[in-house]
């Protein structure tokens, strides 16, 4: 039996990312990377907030305190929705005006990993930081070309390099914070795209966003098992993320990155936001505690 997709709502987000779920607020956050836009989008109502950044972002996390950290161009700032306000946490890659970061997520200690890319997707020219809860932020894994995904668990950071179709897995000692070096764990073949996005289910299988065949795939990752499969109206899903009140709603982003007119009448829904209910139910995201 096919899953049922639900348009939430219609945009044209050239990157939309990013997808976190506020589960205190009942709300979700996203992105358009590229434009700078940070969006609140609340299910009950349909109605999505915009917020004006000024430059591009590429991952949301949520806050113990309140509020949230975003991983910008830059490095990484506090933002206060109420307020409308911008607070500067760490600089990151001064020296690299041609880079951004791309995605990341906080661990279960409460830091924020994003990692970051050449805009013109150089090889080897990004690195994956590590924002601590004092707002140190130092480099952890570098030589990434578009890192993406990450997932953790008590005890790991999964992640994936997308150029290389490959998904990494790096153990974190639970005391220390420290990883151990990035392992390998899973292909993406080129008939699936490639790997973008990624969450956990609360049952451990993760679900990737397989950008450029417009699907978003339920696999096992300890015997590469496909386990179940989504087919959306737009090619570029980008990424995905468990909401709702019971968290089985599976939120999706996307973009419509290089479209033109032809395109978009043959995608009309590209760059929006989607939801599908599932019987498998994900798990609130850790919250940054510095």
């Amino acid at each position: 039996m096919e899953t049922m997709v639900k348009l939430e709502y219609k945009s044209n987000a050239t990157l939309g990312e990013s997808p976190m779920w506020d589960e205190r607020n009942g709300v979700l956050y996203w992105v358009d990377i590229p434009n700078g836009l940070l969006f609140r989008y609340r299910p009950t109502t349909q109605e999505n907030t915009t917020f004006e950044i000024g430059q591009p972002i590429g991952a949301v996390a949520l806050r113990e305190r309140g509020g949230l950290v975003l991983a910008v161009r830059g490095g990484f700032v506090a933002f206060d929705p109420e307020k409308d306000h911008l607070k500067r946490l760490a600089i990151v890659e001064g020296y690299r005006p041609n880079n951004r970061f791309n995605d990341g997520k906080c661990d279960a200690l409460g830091r924020f990993w994003a990692g970051t890319m050449s805009m013109a997707q150089k090889d080897g020219a990004g690195t994956i930081y590590v924002l601590d809860t004092n707002h140190d932020a130092k480099p952890c894994i570098p030589n990434i070309t578009i890192p993406n995904g990450f997932v953790f668990s008590e005890d790991s950071l999964i992640y994936a390099d997308s150029p290389e179709r490959l998904i990494y897995r790096c153990s974190i000692d639970a005391k220390t914070g420290d990883i151990n070096p990035p392992q390998p764990i899973m292909r993406v073949e080129e008939p699936m795209g490639v790997p973008d996005g990624m969450c956990l289910d609360a049952e451990g299988m993760i679900w990737i966003a397989h950008h450029g065949d417009g699907y978003i795939r339920r696999w096992d990752m300890r015997n590469q098992e496909l386990l179940d499969e989504i087919k959306l109206p737009v090619s570029q899903t980008t990424a995905c993320w468990f909401g709702g009140d019971d968290l089985k709603t599976l939120f999706i982003t996307t973009a419509s990155q290089e479209f033109k007119s032809a395109d978009y009448a043959r995608e009309p829904l590209a760059g929006s936001l989607f939801s599908t209910r599932l019987a498998v139910g994900g798990m609130p995201a850790y919250r940054f505690k510095g």
